[in-house]
């Protein structure tokens, strides 16, 4: 081997050796870094692009940005969650078409951690934390008339989004619960009946007129063993006024009321004064149920 080429086969070996000793520190110190806790920078992207199923397509990302392929991915799903189409077949499809994160690599340091309050409970309302700013996301109602939830929960140092039907709907970021009504150990369940012109005749009967001097016909009902159902009060004028000689019928409370006014206030209004009326009668409506 002659001085020349002894001197390239050198110079090939030392590069070989410091490329080794250069990624074997690399994979040591993240080893370390895991070890001890301290957090590793993740591989990220400045740029996205993606389409929905629909064909409309979308670009996100400045030389600011820093985003790892989960993160990018995560804000791709989220636009278009809501997207669905059906083929000729009646398959229907939603959320991302294609995908792609590119442009200049840039180190992301992940959060340390990342919360999810309600632990993919999808009956109840929770939000995603990754301890950075601008980072928590809360589930939410979607869907024709809100009958499915976004669920947000944690993958990784990330989170995630899924949709999920809700059997009885969705109320303020939850699906909800069925409803259990718990029933008494004795119970009456009414069964429906039809109407018919008989049972309207037989619900009749169980109702009658029955005339009262005064005005309390729940009294005069509860004598009878019935309820008043309805009353009706009856105004005599005194023989001889010229001025009311008519007999005035008015609906009245079963308490004798007209109004809240007391029935002797009303008739006594009616006609201009109480010495105008001879007698003050009801007809109550008693009925036996």
């Amino acid at each position: 081997m002659n001085k020349n080429n002894a001197l390239i086969f050198g110079a090939f070996i030392a590069i070989a050796l410091l490329s080794v000793s250069l990624a074997s520190a690399s994979l040591l110190g993240d080893f370390w870094n895991k070890i001890t806790g301290n957090a590793v920078a993740e591989q990220g992207y400045r740029y996205a692009k993606w389409t929905c199923v629909n064909g409309v397509a979308y670009s996100e990302g400045s030389s600011t940005s820093c985003k790892t392929t989960e993160e990018w991915k995560t804000i791709a799903s989220e636009k278009c969650i809501n997207i669905c189409v059906k083929s000729i077949w009646g398959a229907k499809r939603c959320g991302v078409a294609t995908f792609s994160a590119g442009g200049e690599l840039c180190n992301k340091m992940p959060p340390a951690t990342c919360t999810d309050s309600d632990e993919a409970d999808i009956y109840t309302k929770g939000t995603v934390d990754k301890g950075t700013a601008n980072s928590t996301r809360s589930d939410y109602c979607t869907g024709l008339g809100s009958n499915m939830v976004v669920e947000y929960t944690c993958q990784g140092s990330v989170y995630n989004l899924t949709k999920y039907d809700c059997k009885y709907g969705c109320k303020d970021g939850a699906c909800v619960k069925e409803e259990i009504i718990v029933l008494p150990n004795e119970t009456i369940t009414p069964t429906p009946s039809e109407v018919t012109y008989q049972g309207i005749l037989n619900m009749l009967k169980k109702c009658k007129l029955i005339g009262t001097s005064g005005a309390d016909c729940i009294t005069t009902c509860e004598n009878q063993g019935r309820v008043c159902a309805s009353a009706t009060a009856i105004i005599i004028p005194r023989s001889g006024n010229a001025s009311y000689t008519s007999v005035l019928t008015f609906p009245m409370e079963c308490g004798g009321t007209i109004g809240g006014r007391s029935i002797e206030i009303f008739a006594a209004q009616a006609y201009g004064a109480a010495s105008n009326v001879a007698d003050i009668d009801a007809y109550c409506n008693c009925c036996a149920f």
